[in-house]
């Protein structure tokens, strides 16, 4: 109990006895005002603690019922900004590799006499599309990270020889991965793929996946002019290795631009 509550009884014991008394020798108990006021003098300065703290009880409980709302509307506002932006997403780059799909199938019957080369260069044009446009769709219908479906040796096997020539290089024995961290590792490797394509000034890429501390993965390909890349893709591959305690190392080495991802061994571990 409080202590002013105790001083309070204290004080109006002693208080309400002496009244008690003069009233008494008044002759006034038997005068139901009389007892009435005695009863509200003595509970009055009782109840005022009560009521202050059942005000402030009242001003904490809708403080946190304020916040919380506050939480709630600000958490539905972002999922609706990402439910439209799943939208546009879906309907822009949905439409766009529809486009390449159709473009490329068609090609094979333009001629009977359309080089083999070609007609096999175009049918993994179309076969990288679909599967492209089929993990958007699962991503922006779930909202989550999509399953790894793939593994790294399956993802460096889809950049064909005509677009470009890849070097892989395998160091240490190959190990099982979580699949938080299997996901990172493949999107991470995914993105510095796409950066090497894209900003490469030569064909030749080449991949080391050493596993002898953890897992390291390096891409190395011709040097690029650092404006012709916003950025972004660097800061992406960051924020997925920091989630598993992993590192990015950017650096040049002579006419060499070199990309390196390290993911702990105890985060790595199944």
């Amino acid at each position: 109990m409080p202590a002013a509550y105790l001083l309070s009884g204290a004080f109006l014991a002693n208080a309400g006895t002496e009244a008690a008394q003069r009233i008494d020798a008044a002759g006034l108990t038997d005068d139901p005002a009389a007892l009435a006021l005695l009863i509200v003098t003595i509970a009055s300065p009782l109840a005022v603690p009560w009521l202050l703290g059942s005000g402030l009880r009242w001003r904490a409980r809708a403080e946190r019922d304020r916040h919380a709302l506050a939480v709630a509307e600000a958490q539905t506002e972002a999922q609706e900004q990402q439910a439209r932006l799943a939208r546009d997403v879906h309907d822009v780059v949905g439409h766009s590799l529809v486009v390449i799909i159709r473009q490329a199938d068609s090609v094979r019957f333009l001629s009977d006499a359309t080089p083999p080369d070609v007609l096999a260069a175009v049918d993994h044009i179309a076969s990288s599309a679909r599967a492209s446009l089929t993990e958007v769709r699962r991503v922006l219908s779930s909202g989550t990270e999509s399953p790894v479906s793939a593994d790294l040796d399956d993802l460096i096997s889809r950049i064909p020889a005509l677009v470009a020539t890849v070097d892989s290089q395998v160091l240490g024995t190959p190990r099982p991965l979580p699949p938080a961290t299997a996901a990172v590792a493949l999107r991470v490797l995914q993105e510095m793929l796409t950066n090497a394509l894209k900003h490469g000034d030569g064909d030749r890429i080449e991949v080391v996946r050493d596993w002898r501390n953890g897992l390291l993965l390096c891409v190395r390909n011709p040097s690029v002019d650092p404006a012709r890349s916003d950025g972004m893709g660097l800061a992406g591959m960051r924020e997925r290795l920091q989630a598993v305690g992993g590192t990015l190392v950017v650096r040049r080495e002579d006419a060499t631009f070199c990309v390196e991802a390290s993911i702990p061994v105890s985060q790595a571990g199944p």
